[in-house]
């Protein structure tokens, strides 16, 4: 992948990003890694549509509340499934 094709796949995750500040809950959700916890918070207040990450931890969940938990290449090649134009879009 070019330096140009990441720029463009940057520009178009960050055009559809929103930043979020999370509630922290009492309860641990992921007890083998209490500090991924963050990221399910995150994507839950959010409303994330998938949450994209190459933990293993995070992996493992499959999904969290609905939120499909997907890596890199998994959420390149659901953006490519999703935009019309394919990969064109991203380029």
């Amino acid at each position: 992948m070019s330096a140009d094709q990441v720029d463009a796949i940057a520009a178009f995750v960050l055009l559809r990003a929103e930043f979020v500040a999370p509630a922290k809950l009492a309860t641990a959700i992921m007890a083998a890694d209490p500090d991924d916890d963050l990221f399910l918070f995150a994507a839950e207040a959010g409303s994330a549509d998938y949450l994209v990450s190459g933990d293993h931890h995070l992996q493992d969940m499959a999904n969290y509340r609905g939120i499909p938990i997907v890596t890199g290449r998994d959420f390149l090649g659901q953006l490519e499934r999703e935009t019309p134009s394919g990969a064109a879009a991203v380029e």
